[in-house]
C-alpha cells in the first residue's frame, strides 16, 4: 500500500539508510504496511513537540499517516 510521505517539517532530522521514507523510523520499527488510512472531511492540524522526532515511539507522524486530510508541523 502506498502512503504519501508526511510533510517534512524537521529539516535537521537525518534519514539513515535503514529508515523508512514515510515515517522516518528504522525499518525494524516501521508499521507503515499496517496503517489503515482514514478518510476525514476536516483537516486535522497536528502539532508535534520539537523533541518528539528524537523519540523511538513518536506517534505524531503515525497519526498524520493514518489521516488522509492532515498536516503535521513541528
Amino acid at each position: 500500500m502506498y502512503i504519501p510521505p508526511v510533510y517534512m517539517t524537521n529539516l535537521n532530522q537525518k534519514l539513515s539508510p535503514d529508515s523508512c521514507t514515510n515515517c522516518l523510523k528504522r525499518k525494524q520499527l516501521c508499521v507503515c504496511d499496517a496503517v489503515v488510512r482514514i478518510s476525514n472531511k476536516h483537516c486535522v492540524f497536528i502539532l508535534q513537540h520539537p523533541q518528539e522526532p528524537d523519540q523511538t515511539l513518536g506517534s505524531a507522524k503515525l497519526a498524520a499517516l493514518c489521516l488522509e486530510n492532515a498536516q503535521l508541523r513541528v
